[in-house]
């Protein structure tokens, strides 16, 4: 019921132009976060913990990796990081789902047409991603609140979160990229499966 609003909700409003422009605006956003040196930037907190960055610059990490960043951050760095969840990692990920969305709902069209109804597990994969973006935020705010301590084993799992981020994101992009080659080579299916 609710991929199906979703893909109603996306036949409405998932143009190109809209695409470019998220995109667009996702693909700015992400860089200068990872290269303008500004306060609470992915710089700043590389600077401040030693060259070691925000948790989850990296694909997968361990607990021990945990303890070494926030210590390596110090309070200062440990009050940077927390802010750099709430100004900007609270609506990044939302972000960059609707881009992942709005892309692979173009492409599987272009591809599909609209009425066919192979492939839409797909949507769930960039909400999947988003959901576990904000469990890890959520988890190293818990994290960075109890510092030196680490309730309830988070740090141990803090990276399979990360990493199952990546994972279901990185899958959407994949398949969208694909997707969207075939697309624009022309080739169509048809509700039935077979290559128009």
């Amino acid at each position: 019921m609710m991929l199906t609003m979703l893909i109603a909700w996306l036949n409405r409003y998932a143009t190109p132009r809209r695409l470019a422009w998220v995109g667009s605006c996702v693909v700015v956003l992400l860089a200068a976060l990872n290269s303008v040196n500004l306060p609470f930037f992915v710089p700043d907190l590389r600077a401040l913990s030693g060259g070691l960055g925000p948790l989850d610059a990296r694909f997968w990490y361990d607990a021990q990796v945990v303890t070494l960043t926030l210590t390596a951050l110090g309070e200062h760095g440990r009050a940077h990081y927390g802010w750099f969840l709430v100004a900007i990692d609270s609506w990044l990920p939302m972000a960059y789902t609707l881009a992942l969305l709005w892309a692979w709902h173009l492409a599987r069209v272009s591809v599909l047409g609209h009425g066919h109804a192979g492939w839409r597990w797909v949507y769930a994969l960039p909400l999947l991603g988003m959901v576990l973006d904000y469990l890890e935020n959520v988890m190293t705010s818990l994290l960075l609140i109890a510092f030196p301590g680490q309730p309830w084993g988070l740090a141990s799992v803090l990276g399979y979160v990360t990493a199952g981020k990546y994972v279901a994101s990185g899958v959407a992009l994949v398949l969208t990229l694909v997707f969207a080659v075939r697309g624009w080579s022309g080739r169509r299916v048809t509700p039935d499966g077979a290559n128009a």
